[in-house]
């Protein structure tokens, strides 16, 4: 080992270890759902969901097997081990190009990380972007970069290392959820990444999505910081480490985690009352709390308690530091998601918070607020750090679990029976069985009975003679009970993914796979990224959908409510730790609903007796609960009754009375509330001059309420231009232009609406693509949308809208690069299209007891889906292609029989960017050139002899997009005996737009 090494060690762990030999420096890395422990002898060991352990492994496994080992760090699902010689080793996932290796496989052994060497330091963050710091000062960076996180100039993912061109004399760096931190070795910080919420520590907030200061893609320096000698990046919000011992933090601040008493973000850093003589600080969790290490080896805590992560029980928030109990010698600290690990000076660790994956190392799967000591390697003693590591050691032992049914409506009743079980080098000594809502069992075999819809996991424990133990788990959907549901058919979008509601109680979803809910997480992990077409997501029994960006709700006919999607501010309503929830869970706590309503951070409930309940973010109070604290579970709203209708907008709520009254909380920056004022209210106060009231509509920071007369008052800042709208500051105002429209919809650039004859309006900006008006410039005021007559009910999200038709089929227009659009390509459409369904053989069809009757020149040539995988920068594309139309006539114009033999694809090109010979087209060698006539085929003697027969054309394999001369070029697809053919009968659809990088 170096003594610049040396040297770098001593200032990142206080040199209150000495060395011996070639000895490292032991240290903690607590990730996702597992915890990395490197031992003083260079070896690698690791509790939780760590590489060839899932579930997880109760107490330490050997892991990286690597000689010299001198630091550890876990992220994405993927396991780093740092050497002396100073190369990156990895395994575990690689689904996001985790070990930047070119390729998305699974790695069981530990291999280099290519094109890196004279590594001093690495950082990993748990949603999948990678920083390595080189002893030459320059930072290097891989994995996700939708955010900017890379700070490469792009936001393109890299699946191999790229440097952070601007970063020089670096000395530490620091990755949050979706952003990164540098220090430098004149004290100073840098930040890049997403920044919302003043994360980027310059004094400005962005305003909302599409605001420059929302995604820095190159680092900017944090402003009133100097004498810097440690960093940590958290969620949103940052915390640094002065040379004076003193700490710093800004951001976020909705749970406390900035440490200052409030509950509000900074813009710029602010000290943190009361810490002083700090050596180590850490702040990775995205459940927004923070850890402060002092000389003395004291623990202090403050933010979020969720999971009992400040380590004590009781509050739920501490905006100001708490002391951890029973914490006078610590060495480090380390935060996972949502559990802590320290390593104490003795060398033993000791663990709290989430336990879910065996990440505790405690032997259990019990989530602990206290503390508890981790275990030995094998189960037994305690895990010492600074003694030599066994080099034999108790083998965990396995099991399976088998269930005798895995789905069915509720009560369901479940056999669930532990199998092939084994032990490398003992005997099986007992069983035991935990579900995830708290029943419990022993023997091999056990019964559990589930009375509410949901998705639960059942999970198997088997103990062995000398008391390691080894889990294993599958996971039971329970759907409402079988009884026939009646619906009122809707449609909503969120940022990546459409919606539909069937009237019998079935919800499709299509787009972005993250976000469609599946039940059975083996399929949805088959998916590919972009889905064009409606999937089934196994909900049946749905009476509503509430959709807000990437998280979505579905309201039972028994008035359970389930939620999956994005978690940030504990969204979901599950009570879960993690920020992702890609299955349906249910909403507990909550009393029969009867509406939903998703905000951008929060959710409001309305219960069938009248009552409002709210959990989620609360930044500006719009929880309505009387103070800005986050929640995780639905309260109830005080105060509030005899409510008919809910609305939720971007940080603002409201609520419509049976007495026509209309009462409005949170942000009002925008006058959004409707009192004149620009103050926030955390509690519900009435608009003014309302009265009589029927329909409320939020959107994003502006709120329509609508009389029975049909006229129509406003407040805040409207997306459209209309002539003499006096504004928003004197309360609410009448708007002309609106009165008479039954539904809205929009976004803080656009506005739909619906009149009582089926025709829809739109206005706004044209870049939106929302307008669903070809060719049109930004239109102030409402203008129709052409060839729409007879639209029922109105979806939308910040980049899409949709409209349902009388006969149940669903008109969508907008982006479309994940399949969002539901038409079975990845095209932009700027004008509505039909929705197709689930098969690919015919429109999507929401009432199916009235007749169709589709409009002729919404009948595509043919029908297909299309599917994409990876980034820009690896990009593959496929379509499935079908030789009938909706009408169940074959698409050949003259054989009503069946898809004659011999029929050719071809796939072409258009590259807008380029003047001269704009069209390309792709041969049966996979080679692209410009396009001659006649084409050459893609594929030769294609033939469908039936409704259900498909062609595969596999059109793009891993290739690279990103370029900006791209951006914007389309991919066609046709089929025919020869091109002329094909052109005479039109059977040509563009599948694919290239997006903006």
């Amino acid at each position: 080992m170096t003594s610049g090494w040396r040297r770098w060690m001593c200032l990142a762990w206080l040199c209150l270890i000495p060395f011996s030999g070639n000895a490292a420096t032991p240290m903690i890395a607590a990730g996702a759902i597992e915890t990395l422990y490197l031992n003083s002898d260079g070896t690698v060991w690791g509790t939780g969901n760590v590489t060839d352990y899932d579930p997880g492994a109760t107490s330490p496994v050997r892991l990286l097997q690597l000689p010299n080992a001198v630091a550890v760090a876990t992220g994405g699902g993927a396991n780093f081990a740092l050497l002396a010689d100073g190369t990156l080793w990895g395994s575990g996932n690689n689904n996001a190009g985790q070990l930047a290796d070119g390729t998305a496989q699974y790695r069981s052994q530990p291999q280099r990380i290519p094109g890196l060497s004279g590594i001093k330091a690495f950082a990993a963050s748990f949603f999948g972007h990678f920083l390595a710091l080189k002893e030459d000062g320059t930072a290097w960076g891989w994995g996700k970069n939708d955010k900017g996180q890379l700070g490469d100039g792009t936001r393109t993912n890299r699946f191999v290392p790229v440097q952070i061109p601007t970063l020089t004399n670096v000395t530490r760096i620091s990755v949050g959820g979706f952003s990164s931190l540098a220090l430098k070795d004149d004290g100073t910080v840098w930040v890049w990444g997403w920044t919302c919420c003043g994360a980027a520590g310059n004094g400005r907030s962005p305003a909302n999505d599409s605001d420059p200061e929302m995604y820095h893609l190159v680092p900017s320096r944090v402003l009133n910081l100097d004498q810097v000698t440690e960093i940590a990046a958290g969620p949103h919000h940052h915390i640094a480490l002065r040379a004076d011992g003193t700490v710093w933090t800004w951001g976020m601040g909705g749970s406390g985690e900035n440490g200052n008493g409030v509950f509000t973000s900074q813009l710029l850093p602010i000290r943190v009352p009361g810490l002083d003589r700090i050596t180590a600080i850490d702040t990775r969790s995205s459940n927004n709390f923070a850890l402060a290490l002092r000389s003395d080896g004291i623990v202090w805590a403050w933010g979020s308690n969720s999971m009992g992560l400040l380590g004590v029980s009781g509050i739920t928030y501490s905006a100001t530091p708490v002391q951890v109990p029973g914490m006078s010698d610590v060495l480090a600290i380390a935060s996972g998601v949502a559990h802590v690990a320290v390593l104490r000076r003795d060398g033993s660790v000791l663990a709290w918070g989430s336990n879910a994956n065996g990440q505790l190392g405690d032997g259990t799967l019990q989530d602990s607020s206290q503390p508890h000591s981790v275990l030995g390697p094998g189960g037994t003693g305690q895990l010492n750090l600074l003694q030599p590591a066994p080099a034999n050691f108790n083998r965990l032992p396995q099991v399976q679990v088998r269930l005798n049914v895995t789905s069915g409506p509720a009560p369901l009743l479940v056999q669930a029976t532990a199998s092939n079980a084994s032990d490398p080098d003992g005997t099986i000594a007992s069983y035991s069985w935990r579900t995830s809502d708290g029943q419990q069992a022993t023997g091999a075999a056990a019964s559990f009975a589930f009375a509410q819809p949901g998705t639960y996991q059942v999970v198997a424990l088997v103990r062995d003679n000398a008391g390691g133990v080894g889990t294993a788990r599958d996971q039971v959907a329970v759907t409402p009970s079988a009884a026939a549901v009646s619906a009122t058919a809707k449609v909503a979008i969120g940022v990546k993914t459409g919606f539909a509601l069937a009237n019998n109680g079935r919800v499709l979803a299509w787009g972005d796979k993250s976000t469609l809910g599946l039940y059975d997480a083996s399929v949805q992990n088959a998916l590919p990224d972009a889905n064009s077409r409606p999937i089934a997501n196994g909900i049946t029994g749905a009476v509503d959908l509430a959709i807000f960006s990437n998280t979505a709700y579905a309201l039972q006919a028994d008035g359970t409510v389930l939620g999956w999607g994005n978690n940030g501010f504990g969204k979901v309503g599950s009570v879960s730790a993690l920020p992702h929830i890609a299955q349906p869970k249910l909403v507990a706590d909550l009393p029969a609903a009867r509406a939903l309503a998703a905000g951008q951070e929060h959710t409001l409930a309305l219960t069938r007796d009248g009552r409002v309940f709210a959990w989620g973010g609360n930044t500006y109070g719009q929880l309505g609960l009387g103070d800005i604290q986050t929640r995780f579970q639905p309260v109830e709203v005080s105060g509030l009754n005899g409510v008919s209708a809910i609305a939720a907008g971007n940080q603002f709520s409201a609520v419509l009375k049976s007495d026509g009254t209309v009462w409005a909380w949170g942000d009002n920056a925008g006058y959004q509330l409707g009192d004149g004022t620009q103050t926030i209210r955390n509690r519900p106060v009435q608009v003014p001059s309302l009265s009589g009231i029927t329909k409320i509509f939020a959107i994003q920071s502006y709120l329509l309420a609508q009389r029975a007369d049909g006229t129509v008052w406003v407040t805040g800042n409207l997306p459209v231009a209309i002539p003499s709208d006096p504004g928003p500051r004197s309360g609410p105002r009448r708007v002309p232009t609106f009165d008479g429209y039954v539904q809205f919809a929009g976004s803080y650039n656009f506005l739909a609406a619906l009149k009582a004859d089926g025709t829809v309006w739109s206005g706004g900006q044209r870049a939106s693509l929302l307008l669903g008006i070809a060719g049109s410039g930004d239109i102030a005021g409402l203008r129709q949308i052409p060839n729409i007559t007879d639209a029922i009910s109105l979806g939308y999200g910040p980049t899409n809208c949709m409209a349902i038709r009388r006969d149940g089929t669903v008109y969508s227009w907008g982006l479309n690069n994940l399949g969002q659009v539901g038409d079975g390509t990845l095209a932009y459409r700027e004008t509505p299209v039909l929705v197709i369904d689930e098969t690919a053989t015919n429109f999507l069809d929401l009432i199916p007891e009235v007749p169709n009757v589709i409009p002729r020149d919404k009948i595509p040539p043919f029908l297909l889906s299309t599917f994409a995988n990876g980034d820009l920068s690896s990009t593959t594309l496929y379509a499935d292609l079908r030789g009938i139309i909706p009408s169940g006539s074959f698409a050949s114009a003259t054989d009503s029989g069946k898809f004659a033999a011999g029929y050719n694809v071809y796939v072409a090109a258009n590259v807008p960017t380029i003047p001269v010979s704009p069209y390309f087209q792709l041969n049966a060698n996979n080679s692209w050139a410009t396009l001659s006539w006649p084409m050459a085929e893609f594929l030769r003697g294609v033939a469908l002899d039936s409704q259900t027969s498909l062609v595969r054309a596999q059109i793009l394999q891993n290739v690279d997009l990103s370029s900006p001369v791209l951006a914007g070029s389309s991919i066609i697809v046709g089929y025919g005996t020869d091109p002329d053919e094909m052109l005479r009968s039109a059977r040509y659809r563009t599948i694919f737009t290239v997006p903006q990088p």
